[in-house]
C-alpha cells in the first residue's frame, strides 16, 4: 500500500510532534506497568498491574514517545468518545487511541472481542502490537461507502485495511492528478493513488470516473462485496 493508513502507524499524532502525549504532562515520568491495553483496567488479569482511574494504559516510552516493548499507564486529557476528534494519545479516554479517523480503541487478536457493537478486532498493519504474549490491534470503525458521501464534513472515507472502511479526518487540499506521499494530502473525496497522484476511489467495471478507466491496485480493495480501485487519470 502506498497510501498512508490509520494503522500505518500504531498511533497517530499531531503534525511534527515527536511525543504523543499532551504537552502539559511532559516530564511526568510513569514507570513500566505491563499494564493492558484493551482490557477495563479493574478487570485485568493478576498479571497486569492496575491504572489509576484517571489513567489510560498506552504503548509509550517514560519520554512520551511511542514503544512497542513498553507500556505504561499515563493521565488521561480528554474523555473522547469512539471516531471523536483528537490530537494526542491521552485524547481517548482508557482504552482508547487517536488515529487519523479519531478516537479507536484496542483489543486482543484471536480473542473473543470486547469491541463495541460486535466490531472486528483487527491486527495493525504496520507491525505487531505484542506485550507478554499478548497481541493487540484495534476494533474497526464504523465503515462508510468509498464511492460515497457518507462521511461528515471534514471527512473523507478511506480504506485502512484491503476489505475496511473508515471517515477519516482530511487535511490536505491537493487537487485530482497532484502529487501526494499520503490520503491525508488530498482534499475531500479524494486518496492518495498508486502512482501517488491525488485520485478518486472507483468501483471496478462500472462508470466512477468520467470516462476514464478504474485501474485495480495491488491491494484488491473491496467493500460490501464491491471491488474497487483507483480511477486511472482523476478530472
Amino acid at each position: 500500500m502506498t497510501r498512508t493508513s490509520i494503522v500505518a502507524l500504531v498511533l497517530v499524532f499531531s503534525s511534527g510532534c515527536a511525543s504523543v502525549i499532551g504537552e502539559e504532562f511532559q516530564g511526568y515520568a510513569p514507570t513500566p506497568t505491563y499494564c493492558d491495553f484493551a482490557q477495563a483496567q479493574g478487570g485485568n488479569p493478576q498479571r497486569h498491574l492496575q491504572c489509576a482511574s484517571d489513567e489510560t494504559c498506552l504503548p509509550v516510552a517514560a519520554d512520551g514517545s511511542p514503544s512497542d516493548s513498553e507500556s505504561r499507564c499515563w493521565p488521561i486529557r480528554t474523555y473522547g468518545e469512539e471516531s471523536a476528534a483528537c490530537e494526542f494519545a491521552n485524547d481517548c479516554g482508557a482504552n482508547g487511541f487517536c488515529s487519523a479517523a479519531g478516537c479507536l480503541s484496542y483489543c486482543r487478536v484471536g480473542e473473543a472481542s470486547s469491541c463495541a457493537n460486535g466490531a472486528e478486532c483487527l491486527s495493525f498493519l504496520s507491525g505487531e502490537l505484542v506485550l507478554g504474549g499478548v497481541a493487540y490491534g484495534y476494533c474497526a470503525p464504523q465503515a462508510c461507502n468509498p464511492g460515497g458521501d457518507t462521511c461528515a464534513k471534514g471527512r473523507t472515507c478511506q480504506f485502512h485495511q484491503a476489505t475496511q472502511t473508515a471517515c477519516f479526518f482530511q487535511a490536505g487540499h491537493a487537487q485530482s492528478g497532484e502529487a501526494c506521499e499520503s490520503n491525508n494530502d488530498c482534499g475531500s473525496g479524494l486518496t492518495c493513488g498508486p502512482e501517488n497522484r491525488c485520485t478518486k476511489y472507483c468501483r471496478i467495471e462500472a462508470d466512477d470516473c468520467g470516462g476514464e478507466r478504474c485501474m485495480p491496485g495491488d491491494e484488491g480493495l473491496s467493500s460490501g462485496g464491491t471491488s474497487y480501485g483507483y480511477c486511472e487519470n482523476a478530472h
